[in-house]
């Protein structure tokens, strides 16, 4: 299985895009601080994955949310329940 994250600053709200094959051990690297995200802000918490069985389309759909601002804009708002219904 491989998956698709995003991860959320505590601190500030930041969020960052990213892809895994092994979701709980990135997660905590990046807690460990063994990630930038993870050096700039000590409290992060995942906050939406979704997971995918083909490498390919996982990589394909990370690299959509992380270059299309308005995609990830999107998917920010409905988390934070701010998108419509």
């Amino acid at each position: 299985m491989y998956y698709v994250y995003v991860l959320k600053a505590k601190d500030n709200g930041d969020y960052y895009v990213g892809y895994s094959s092994d979701l709980r051990r990135r997660l905590a690297e990046h807690k460990s601080g063994q990630s930038r995200f993870g050096i700039q802000h000590k409290d992060i918490e995942l906050v939406y994955y979704e997971a995918y069985q083909s490498e390919a389309i996982a990589r394909k759909r990370e690299a959509k949310l992380k270059s299309h601002r308005r995609v990830k804009q999107l998917l920010i708002e409905r988390l934070s329940g701010q998108g419509s219904s």
